[in-house]
């Protein structure tokens, strides 16, 4: 009878450990019955042990869950471009007026008067990399408190009123 012995591995600063095999052993690993965890700093620390952008792509696009806390530089970029963009609706208003200076026939009855509304459709980050930067991070300051958003391949949360890539999570630091 033949039957799968569930492995799990766990690699805290994976970076440390990590090599240009692991995007390999990721690809089988979950049809083999492991389970696998890998925490790290940011994708820079990453990058510069495997030498590659190519290299690190692959191993962290097998992986499907990805957790992002607080946070800065390149690694923001990439996970606001993993969460994806949607179309947003941007109003912009403007007004302005003339002067009637060096106008001879222009009187303060007769300026210029300008303005107006305008509505357009933007792509934007649902999540802006900027906001990786200020996600709670567990000092006193935030009640010890740790933000951080999850990444499920695939997978669809609600808020309540639309269906959005990831999930914000609030957790106890203790």
């Amino acid at each position: 009878k033949s039957f799968l012995r569930p492995v799990f591995l766990w690699s805290d600063e994976f970076q440390e450990f990590a090599t240009r095999a692991d995007s390999e052993f990721q690809s089988l690993a979950r049809s083999a019955g492991g389970c696998t965890v890998y925490l790290m700093q940011n994708r820079e620390s990453l990058k510069w042990v495997l030498k590659s952008d190519d290299v690190v792509d692959s191993l962290l696009g097998i992986l499907q869950a990805k957790f992002f806390t607080q946070n800065c530089g390149e690694t923001n970029q990439w996970a606001a471009r993993l969460l994806g963009e949607r179309w947003v609706s941007v109003t912009t208003t403007n007004a302005s007026q003339s002067e009637n200076n060096n106008i001879p026939m222009m009187t303060p009855q007769n300026a210029g008067h300008n303005a107006g509304v305008s509505i357009a459709e933007q792509r934007h980050f649902f999540v802006e990399p900027a906001v990786f930067a200020t996600l709670k991070h567990g000092v006193p300051q935030y009640g010890n408190q740790v933000e951080g958003i999850l990444y499920l391949g695939g997978h669809q949360f609600s808020d309540g009123k639309e269906l959005l890539p990831y999930k914000l999570l609030t957790f106890n630091q203790s």
